[in-house]
C-alpha cells in the first residue's frame, strides 16, 4: 500500500553513509538501502538544505549518491533554506548534562533544526545522539515532537511505517523516550 500523503523527511548522513548497494551482505547496509528505497517507493520527499547537502556530499556511499539523484529527478527533494535556531541551541546547551551530550547533538543539530521546520521527522541511526536530545527533551520542549527514526531497530517497525505514509505517531517521538 503506498501513502497517499508524501512526507518531508530528513535524513542523516549517517544512513546514506551506512547504505549498501543491491549486493550489501551487512545487516545494517541493507536495512539503511531499503529505508531509502521504501522512501523513493512510497514517493516521500527528501528534505535538502546547503548544510544537509554538505554532508551528503562528503560522507555518502555509491548507492546513496545514486538514489539521492532519483530523488531529484523525480521531483522529491523539499529544497529549503537551512532554518537557524540559535535561540533552541542555547536552551539545548543550558540543559546539557555532559560535554559529550553537547558534541553528540552539535554534529546532528542541523537534522533536529530541519526536522522542526517541517514534518518533525528524523530518520538517523545515531543512538548517541538520540540519547542526548531525549535527555535535553526533558527540558526543551520544542524537541518533544521531533519523531526519531532508527532504521537499524527493528523493533521500530520504519518499512509499514513508511509504506503506511509515515504519520506522526506520539511513540515514535523524543517525548516517548523521555518517559523511558
Amino acid at each position: 500500500m503506498r501513502s497517499s500523503y508524501c512526507r518531508k523527511l530528513v535524513i542523516d548522513v549517517c544512513v546514506a553513509r551506512s547504505s549498501g548497494g543491491f549486493d550489501a551482505t551487512k545487516l545494517e547496509a541493507q536495512l539503511c538501502r531499503d529505508i531509502l528505497w521504501a522512501i523513493f517507493c512510497n514517493k516521500h520527499k527528501m528534505v535538502w538544505t546547503k548544510p544537509i547537502r554538505g554532508e551528503w556530499r562528503i560522507h555518502s556511499s555509491n548507492f546513496a549518491r545514486t538514489w539521492r539523484s532519483h530523488m531529484s529527478r523525480a521531483g522529491r527533494m523539499h529544497i529549503m533554506k537551512h532554518p537557524t535556531k540559535e535561540n533552541l541551541w542555547k536552551k539545548i546547551q543550558r540543559f546539557s548534562s555532559t560535554n559529550n551530550d553537547l558534541s553528540s547533538m552539535k554534529k546532528d543539530f542541523i537534522y533536529v533544526e530541519a526536522a522542526l521546520e517541517t514534518d518533525k521527522c528524523l530518520i538517523s541511526r545515531d543512538e548517541e545522539a538520540r540519547a542526548a536530545f531525549t535527555n535535553s527533551a526533558k527540558h526543551v520542549l520544542e524537541l518533544q515532537e521531533i519523531l526519531w527514526i532508527n532504521p537499524c531497530k527493528m523493533d521500530d517497525k520504519i518499512f509499514n511505517w513508511i509504506s503506511k505514509g509515515a504519520c506522526y505517531e506520539k511513540s515514535r517521538t523524543i517525548h516517548s523516550c523521555c518517559k523511558e
